[in-house]
């Protein structure tokens, strides 16, 4: 019996996530540059944005399936709405990006529907922890603005 104890709670404790765990693939978040151009590649809309409110929406048009709703005062973009307030819809479940109002946030948006989301599998994060997206982003600034002329543009984006 006892070693069916051991047994058991050796399993538990490398037996995986429960079925309601988000579970993300580790390489979204490398600190790396291909990474970070990935995401750009994959993302609807990446800014930089303080979070004015948060609000619950359960109906079936929010983005994402979200449930939650943080609304963005936009200070820099780089893909999407270039000024002004952008909606993110995060989902419910355990993949939701939780949102702090006044926080400040790098964004990688997704498109959906019925308009973008987010959720805690993407780079998304706070901007304290994103300089390293932030540098790569700023520098190749001139290479992703819409007014660059062809021959700037940087190989991959």
């Amino acid at each position: 019996m006892k070693h069916l104890l051991i047994a058991g709670l050796f399993l538990a404790t490398i037996g995986g996530r429960p079925a309601s765990a988000c579970y993300c693939d580790p390489a979204i978040f490398s600190p790396a540059e291909p990474a970070v151009r990935q995401a750009f590649k994959e993302s609807e809309v990446v800014l930089r944005g303080t979070v004015q409110s948060v609000h619950i929406d359960d109906s079936p048009t929010a983005p994402g399936g979200a449930g939650v709703i943080a609304v963005f005062d936009i200070q820099e973009s780089w893909k999407g709405p270039r000024a002004g307030k952008i909606e993110m819809g995060t989902v419910s479940n355990d993949c939701r990006f939780n949102f702090e109002v006044g926080e400040q946030y790098l964004v990688y948006g997704f498109p959906d529907g019925s308009g973008t989301f987010t959720t805690a599998c993407s780079r998304t994060q706070r901007v304290d922890k994103a300089q390293y997206d932030l540098a790569i982003l700023r520098n190749e600034h001139v290479a992703k603005n819409e007014s660059a002329r062809p021959a700037a543009r940087i190989a991959g984006f």
